[in-house]
């Protein structure tokens, strides 16, 4: 796919410079920043324009920043905190997360480097993921039809839901990914990056145990920091981030050097170890799924590690036998049960509506429409939350034939990470199956959980295909 015949064709010297043309546009927008910005301050434009011309020269800084703040979910702007953002039509209405903004802000720069050839638009590269690329895009397009007969005649908003939830990661998280992250070098940067965030997510919940953060049972959860809940109030989230980045932990770790090694194993263990004192079921499972996965090719090499690591595992096999028995106390407590009915009435719930519209479903984003019509849903157990696993999720916004392309589309990722274990040898196939293990993980993850269409489980993904596709491993 080679789209560079869309670059300008330049004959003098001058012309031939990009960068001509991106200072060129900040001078023109300054200018008539009065009429563009309509009102807004020229430092703000002036920053904003900088920065972003700056992105479309470094686009491997911009990845960076990318996964550096990947993690994140909880840190939200507000747009209508800033008095400058009235001044822009809808700007105002605006709240993300700020890794999306940085996502959206990095794939326009993208787009302006292949417009001026700072980047050629080619995925060669990565063509063993061409089948997974196809099949989500016709489940794009299935979903959008699903969208044009949307439940209660709310076209519109599932139209909207459909961009924003199912188009929005696809193009902002992936395909960038994929474009930037191509070298063996950039790649172990970025899992540097994402070791960093993970150590921050686990010393965070480590210190919670100790603040009396948890309300009822004593359990690693997440607070706001210097005004910003990084990681949002809720356990799940944080052993979801922790659950992403235990198998990159993993990965640093049987690759480093050995002045590093015992760094990456001591992190991993702690990443591991509050992971599972979040008391997340989900994530226990998550973290059994991805060592069983790694502990499977690297049977042989078993004997020698716990030789070799014996005085740090039993120093791990103590906290983990603390956990499990917390854990299992824990199982029997009131809180499980509840947890447990809410969600299998969801689940009832999901299904009998699904039965009524089993081909198309209910349109993107009309869970919490369909579950705020269910009334006696809605006395039990008061306002409707968004459905916790994608299975049906799924299965009742896009019906049976968006749930056929997104189960085949996660299919063709493990077919992918299966393919280069067993088509490599060496480091590709190590990295392979790390990969598998991240990709296994995430996934397994949103089963039970509510992020199937945000950065905590696009950006591993699209990692984990990025990894199997470097270009000089």
């Amino acid at each position: 796919m080679n789209l560079n015949y869309l670059k300008p064709k330049f004959k003098t010297t001058i012309w031939k410079n990009p960068k001509f043309y991106l200072w060129g546009a900040l001078f023109f927008v300054l200018v008539f920043s009065g009429f563009f910005a309509r009102g807004l301050s020229w430092p703000i434009v002036l920053l904003f324009l900088i920065t972003f011309i700056l992105l479309v020269q470094s686009l491997k800084t911009g990845i960076y920043a990318l996964f550096g703040m990947g993690f994140f979910i909880g840190w939200h702007v507000y747009f209508d905190k800033y008095y400058w953002s009235k001044d822009i039509p809808y700007l105002s209405t605006l709240n993300a997360p700020l890794v999306d903004f940085i996502a959206l802000f990095l794939f326009f720069a993208l787009i302006i480097a292949i417009f001026l050839g700072i980047k050629k638009a080619e995925l060669k590269d990565v063509k063993k993921i061409y089948p997974a690329l196809v099949i989500y895009i016709l489940f794009l397009a299935v979903s959008f039809v699903s969208a044009l007969q949307a439940y209660d005649f709310n076209m519109v908003s599932s139209t909207k839901d459909w961009a924003r939830f199912y188009v929005f990661p696809f193009l902002v998280f992936l395909l960038p990914t994929l474009y930037l992250v191509k070298e063996k070098k950039v790649f172990k940067n970025v899992l540097n990056i994402i070791f960093a965030a993970g150590i921050f997510a686990s010393l965070m919940g480590l210190s919670s145990l100790f603040f009396g953060i948890s309300d009822t049972w004593l359990r690693a959860t997440p607070y706001t920091l210097l005004g910003v809940a990084f990681f949002g109030y809720n356990h799940n989230l944080l052993a979801e981030v922790l659950v992403a980045v235990f198998p990159v932990g993993l990965y640093l770790f049987f690759t480093a050097n050995k002045d590093k090694q015992k760094m990456y194993l001591f992190g991993s263990i702690l990443i591991l170890l509050v992971g599972l004192l979040t008391l997340s079921r989900t994530a226990w499972l998550c973290f059994i799924l991805e060592i069983l996965i790694v502990s499977y090719f690297y049977l042989n090499n078993f004997k020698s590690f716990v030789v070799k690591y014996k005085s740090v595992l039993v120093i791990f096999l103590i906290g983990l036998v603390l956990s499990a028995g917390y854990m299992f106390t824990f199982l029997g407590s009131n809180i499980v049960s509840s947890s447990n009915s809410a969600r299998v009435a969801n689940i009832d719930m999901a299904m009998f509506y699904f039965a009524r519209q089993p081909v198309l479903g209910y349109g993107p984003g009309m869970y919490l429409n369909v579950a705020g019509d269910a009334k006696v849903l809605v006395y039990e157990f008061g306002e409707p939350l968004d459905a916790h696993g994608f299975i049906h999720k799924i299965l009742l916004e896009t019906g049976l034939l968006g749930f056929i392309l997104w189960i085949l589309f996660l299919g063709s990722v493990f077919y992918v990470l299966m393919s280069s274990i067993k088509t490599t040898k060496g480091e590709p196939k190590q990295l392979a199956i790390f990969m598998l293990s991240l990709a296994g993980g995430v996934i397994l993850y949103q089963v039970f959980n509510t992020s199937y269409f945000s950065a905590n489980m696009w950006l591993p993904l699209s990692l984990a295909l990025a990894g199997v596709s470097l270009k000089d491993v």
